[in-house]
């Protein structure tokens, strides 16, 4: 008996011990959450009086309002591995720890745009006492309805995150990856969650015959994001009249050896790097226009030309036969390269560049100009900047949020969602124009009223003010605050390893 009870006792014991570090580590995360709070609205308002003036209730209705993305699931019926799940994941979190978009000018990271949209929102949609609301609007000087259309855009954000990542280590000579983001709305409380549910599909190796010659090619898969592997297929319409077949869309394939030959030819790319411009490429198919009797596809890095795709049309498929950089012949450029060299009789050996590592050596004056009049000059801008993927992303990550909802079947499905708060694409165009000068007439009453408040508060008393703004919030429930502890825990120990990394490093 005495055994049994000391047992219960250790039983108890423990599960205080679990309540109260649960509690304690709750209380550490919405203090962590407050301090980030209170330095986005500093960096990112026209305003920023303390955030003091928020009462608690406020405060954890915004931290219940933050987006949180799930460890990413398994498609059903898919064969990818637990472990690239976990690896995904990994990699999801650095990537986003580090990216920082624009908002108003200033760098933003995404966790800081969170915050930032759940604050709107809740002083223009969630404080049902509209004078405490108005007041704090006015305190913090707000403009108009930024609340909707950023808490809004949050999903998409983190959408276009995963497919640069997916993007960067997609290798159609090995493997691919779809993704679909499913949202759910935290149980009505508009604690919102994301999950990626991911794919994997295998390179595709086919045997094709190419002028007389069986060759090994890879089947080209869909660059777009979607809910299930497929493969590219290029519309008719594109080829125009070179192709004279009857089907509405062609299959896509890469020559193995066309694919090593552009790896080989920029060279100064890592693989990851390497990836995306494929995939780049793929979404932005560009004109096919025939010269010297080939079908050449331009392509760009970081919207500079680099090279050309040769392309042929084999039976009802598309085939990319092989890569020439722009600087070699039976390219326009190369061919003009060569007959400036010609016509001033250099040696032509001089302007004989197999890869970007060897183009961007040339230095001489002479062969500078000789090059620009050839159309190089793009290219050797391209030269002078961070060829790091990062020094990419903000372009990268602008285009894939443009596309993220026109992909071919981009099935981004919302459950439960509160449609009226976060939806503004049912609007009428009349309603839009409205809510478009109304926003603009609260950014110009938003700079009056900081002029205004700075010689207010010259005449006003603090303690009035304070009275003011500490009334009763009309709260809204309970709150699920998973979600909101799950973001803000995941960027506590982001912050943990980075310090911990620093002292390593000192």
């Amino acid at each position: 008996m005495d055994l049994i009870r000391d047992r219960m006792i250790s039983k108890k014991t423990l599960h205080k011990e679990i309540v109260g570090n649960q509690e304690h580590e709750s209380f550490e995360t919405f203090q962590y959450f407050e301090e980030r709070l209170s330095a986005v609205l500093a960096t990112h308002l026209y305003k920023s009086p303390p955030t003091q003036l928020l009462n608690v209730n406020e405060k954890r209705l915004i931290f219940s309002l933050l987006w949180y993305v799930r460890s990413p699931q398994r498609a059903r019926g898919n064969l990818i591995n637990e472990a690239d799940l976990m690896d995904f994941d990994s990699k999801f979190k650095q990537f986003t720890s580090k990216l920082t978009v624009k908002h108003e000018g200033k760098e933003i990271t995404l966790l800081e745009y969170n915050i930032l949209a759940a604050f709107y929102h809740v002083l223009y949609h969630k404080i049902k006492d509209k004078s405490r609301a108005g007041v704090l609007k006015e305190a913090f000087a707000v403009p108009i309805l930024e609340g909707i259309s950023m808490l809004k855009a949050i999903p998409d954000m983190y959408t276009a995150c995963y497919s640069m990542l997916l993007s960067r280590l997609n290798d159609i000579s090995k493997q691919c990856y779809s993704i679909e983001m499913l949202r759910s709305d935290g149980h009505g409380n508009l604690s919102m969650t994301l999950t990626p549910v991911l794919s994997v599909y295998i390179a595709r190796k086919e045997t094709m015959m190419i002028h007389g010659e069986h060759r090994l090619v890879y089947k080209v898969p869909n660059p777009f994001v979607s809910s299930r592997s497929k493969w590219m297929k290029i519309p008719r319409e594109k080829l125009e009249s070179h192709y004279t077949g009857d089907k509405d869309e062609m299959d896509f394939f890469i020559q193995i050896q066309a694919f090593k030959q552009m790896n080989e030819c920029l060279n100064i790319f890592d693989q990851k790097t390497l990836n995306e411009i494929l995939s780049f490429n793929l979404r932005h198919l560009g004109i096919f226009e025939e010269y010297k009797e080939d079908l050449l596809v331009p392509i760009h890095v970081s919207q500079t030309k680099v090279g050309y795709w040769v392309c042929d049309i084999i039976g009802d498929s598309l085939v990319i036969r092989a890569f020439r950089l722009i600087s070699q012949s039976n390219t326009p450029e190369g061919d003009q390269l060569l007959a400036n060299y010609s016509k001033l009789k250099i040696d032509i050996k001089r302007c004989d560049t197999d890869d970007l590592s060897l183009l961007f050596k040339v230095k001489d004056d002479v062969d500078l100009a000789l090059f620009n009049q050839a159309g190089f000059k793009d290219i050797f801008r391209l030269k002078d900047y961070n060829l790091k993927i990062d020094a990419m992303q903000e372009a990268d990550y602008k285009e894939f949020l443009s596309y993220i909802k026109q992909g071919e079947n981009a099935e981004l499905r919302v459950s439960n969602v509160e449609q009226e708060d976060l939806t503004l694409q049912d609007y009428s165009l009349l309603r839009l124009l409205s809510l478009l000068v109304s926003n603009t007439i609260g950014l110009i009453v938003a700079h009056v009223m900081k002029l205004f408040y700075s010689l207010a508060s010259k005449l006003k008393g603090l303690t009035k003010q304070n009275v003011t703004l500490n009334k009763e919030v009309n709260t809204q429930g309970v709150i699920n605050l998973s979600n909101a502890e799950l973001v803000m825990r995941n960027e506590i120990k982001s912050v943990q390893t980075s310090e911990r990394f620093q002292e390593q490093v000192s």
